[in-house]
């Protein structure tokens, strides 16, 4: 069989485990579907020489959190666990071939069931690397619920260190608090923070035109809440700064931000914190992208970073 590095956390990492006390199995069924899984904090994959891949704790709270959710084919039931751990998690990618199975996903996976009669449990979570095919069937594949921590795919980089992607949501699970509506949970579907000219130095200038491009296919009719924000926004000569965005290639107006008036001395004139917008758009099943762009009007500058989001 192939060599796929495994960490074996240990059972108190999963909360509330069998046991602890006998209330574990309705804890755990009461937030199924309720509270979203996903990455919390913590959980950062750290690249290091020597094929070695370090999944790190949130470094305020010395601690890692995620909530995962067991599928019923793996679980007695639709489980809701919260995986939390302060170990300094090292996986060695030394034994694998990735010319053979291709890149692999570092996931948390978790198995929880009870039986009454007799009464046997058994809770389980492990950091493992598996391959990207979707197999509830084979051990070393993706299965429905696994939480995705980073995609590895190589060990390619200076002195054989592993080379990551942590792309949201393609290849991390991170969960930013989605919105909790009629409908379900909006999950974010993807995020870009680019930086634009310092206020400080030069002539201003608008910012850079080619930010990061997010992807996201939807699988239903449904909205779409597009939210930015800028530092702050600087001008140099009357009138409305309009940070905007295309939506599919069509532009879409974003901050709106008023007031610029130069009529006495003619000098920089500032908008600051605060300067974000949100915008709802009723998008079709398919693949969309959202391309955060310049400023329509005006001699315009930012203060960096500028922060897009999308939500659905």
């Amino acid at each position: 069989m192939a060599v796929f590095p495994i960490f074996q956390l240990p059972a108190e990492s999963t909360k509330i485990r069998f046991k602890e006390p006998y209330v574990s199995e309705g804890m755990n069924l009461k937030d199924a579907g309720i509270v979203p899984t996903g990455i919390f904090r913590g959980y950062t994959p750290n690249a290091r020489e020597n094929y070695q891949l370090y999944i790190n704790t949130d470094p305020d709270s010395n601690d890692s959190v995620a909530v995962v959710e067991t599928p019923p084919a793996l679980s007695s039931a639709r489980f809701n666990l919260t995986v939390r751990t302060t170990l300094q998690v090292v996986l060695d990618f030394s034994g694998h071939d990735f010319g053979a199975s291709g890149p692999l996903y570092v996931v948390i996976r978790t198995q929880y069931s009870i039986s009454q009669s007799p009464l046997v449990g058994i809770t389980d979570a492990k950091i493992l690397a598996v391959k990207t095919t979707l197999n509830n069937a084979d051990p070393q594949s993706l299965h429905d619920g696994d939480i995705k921590i980073c995609k590895v795919i190589d060990t390619s980089g200076v002195g054989n260190t592993p080379v990551i992607s942590t792309v949201v949501p393609d290849d991390r699970d991170d969960n930013f608090g989605p919105l909790l509506t009629r409908r379900g949970i909006l999950r974010i579907l993807g995020t870009a923070e680019y930086n634009g000219p310092d206020i400080a130095s030069g002539t201003p200038a608008p910012i850079p035109t080619t930010p990061p491009t997010i992807n996201f296919t939807l699988p239903d009719s449904r909205i779409v809440i597009v939210m930015g924000s800028a530092r702050m926004l600087m001008g140099v000569e009357d009138g409305d700064a309009q940070l905007y965005y295309k939506l599919d290639d069509v532009d879409q107006i974003g901050v709106v931000a008023g007031g610029f008036d130069l009529a006495h001395g003619g000098e920089l004139t500032s908008i600051r914190t605060g300067n974000s917008f949100i915008r709802f758009h009723s998008l079709d099943a398919g693949v969309h992208t959202v391309q955060p762009m310049g400023f329509a009007i005006g001699n315009v500058r930012i203060g960096s970073p500028v922060t897009f989001v999308v939500i659905g």
